[in-house]
């Protein structure tokens, strides 16, 4: 959707007011919001549930930090490498591509989905 970087909340209210009160067509509103005709409606909806208080503004669902455990994995495997990067007995590019990819571990997807 992402009205709240396109216009100002007065812009998107005058837009829906008139639409609501006969002045703009459905086609007219859609043209200038530039949405599709499932989130008009939905913020027609939205609107007409209280003009006062309709906002919007991006509500993030989803927390962006990582957990604490999956920051301290994700620092664990970074020294890791650095520790084989910096290991003057072992030149990096003679490291077989198989052994490297043995070494580093792969995190399961759920880790990055915690919420901490």
């Amino acid at each position: 959707m992402q009205l709240h970087k396109r216009f100002t909340q007065e812009q998107v209210k005058a837009i829906l007011n008139g639409y609501q009160q006969g002045n703009l067509t459905v086609q007219e509103s859609l043209d200038l919001l530039e949405v599709k005709s499932t989130t008009f409606f939905t913020l027609v909806r939205q609107y007409r549930k209280n003009p006062e208080t309709f906002s919007i503004e991006y509500k993030r669902l989803s927390p962006r930090k990582i957990s604490s455990q999956t920051e301290k994995m994700i620092q664990q495997a970074l020294y890791d490498d650095r520790q084989l990067v910096e290991n003057p007995k072992i030149p990096v590019r003679e490291l077989p591509s198989y052994w490297i990819r043995q070494e580093i571990p792969i995190f399961p997807m759920a880790i990055f989905q915690d919420s901490h």
